[in-house]
């Protein structure tokens, strides 16, 4: 027999599938709840993750293992303001402010039958395990709730904790947009071109005046970087010949100048880049529709050359003058 290898799932497959985990879990708990402590506390759903270091903070914790089968087990997190909401209510009002260090035998045998009704009433939702699973990692998923006495009006943190491996949520399926594009074509934007970039030790930088050329790494005036906020494409521009400033390989002033202390040889980025414009997004859209189709003749023009033959040579050729009459958005 060979052993499976389950892959984990991705930390944002956990937004198609809040759907799922919402409509199942929570009120299979809250009725659990009802059942065994008669109706008087709300559970409220905040959410699912994958870190529970996020959604414990520093609280401390009332914590119930229950073993599912040999490879999996399911936890029951309860913050100590959740553990007194519960014990407040069940037991009565403390004579003193509850302290879950303190905790007594009949205040956790409450907590701990509760957790395990509860788990025999979700039980049915997990899915048995693979025979042929081979366990690689401890992956779970954390259901986030708050536990609200509705008289009282007080609420704590409770936390289940699922084994992953043994969870078949359903995804929500996009069935098409629900908008359309023609509502967002005429807002602008702001976006930049970015030109290059390079380093220079901070001697050097101070020492930069007004008229003095750079020579950027990396850049090319046909080859530029479009960017709005974290999105980047690279576009190729047609450049007006007339700024354009011819530089050969011996031009310019290739003395470096004398440090003259620790810093200021430190070496730092320089990025340079045109003026912030004005797009409309249908203007951007048609931008990289137009990339797109640019960067596909030239991979078509490239493989076209590594063939070597003259036929395939001069198709390249016709590609490459149509590819040149292209007005380049």
């Amino acid at each position: 027999m060979i052993n499976e290898k389950i892959d984990t799932l991705e930390y944002s497959n956990l937004y198609t599938q809040y759907n799922w985990f919402a409509t199942l879990y929570p009120p299979a708990i809250q009725a659990a709840c009802d059942e065994f402590f008669a109706p008087g506390f709300q559970f409220i759903f905040q959410g699912i993750s994958k870190n529970v270091n996020t959604l414990m903070d520093k609280d401390s914790y009332f914590v119930t293992k229950v073993r599912i089968d040999k490879l999996h087990d399911m936890f029951f997190r309860l913050s100590e303001k959740a553990v007194g909401v519960i014990l407040d209510r069940v037991l009565g009002d403390p004579v003193s402010k509850f302290n879950l260090n303190r905790l007594t035998d009949i205040e956790a045998k409450v907590i701990t039958s509760f957790n395990d009704y509860l788990y025999s009433s979700i039980l049915n939702f997990l899915s048995p395990a693979p025979p042929a699973l081979k366990r690689s990692n401890f992956d779970v998923i954390h259901l986030n709730f708050l536990i609200k006495d509705t008289e009282a009006n007080k609420v704590g943190k409770f936390i289940v904790t699922l084994p992953e491996e043994l969870l078949s949520p359903e995804e929500i399926v996009s069935k098409g947009d629900k908008f359309s594009y023609t509502d967002f074509v005429s807002s602008f934007v702001n976006v930049t071109i970015k030109v290059g970039s390079t380093r220079l030790k901070l001697i050097d930088l101070k020492n930069i005046s007004e008229d003095d050329v750079v020579v950027l790494d990396n850049s090319s005036t046909k080859h530029l970087v479009l960017k709005y906020r974290d999105y980047e494409k690279s576009v190729n521009l047609n450049p007006n010949l007339g700024l354009v400033m011819p530089l050969d390989d011996n031009e310019g002033d290739n003395e470096m100048t004398e440090n003259t202390n620790l810093w200021d040889s430190i070496e730092v980025d320089m990025l340079a880049q045109f003026d912030t414009v004005k797009v409309t997004l249908g203007e951007l859209k048609k931008i990289e529709d137009q990339q797109k189709d640019i960067k596909k003749q030239e991979e078509s023009i490239e493989k076209l050359k590594a063939f070597g033959r003259e036929k395939h040579l001069k198709r390249a050729r016709s590609k490459e003058k149509a590819l040149a009459k292209v007005d380049v958005l």
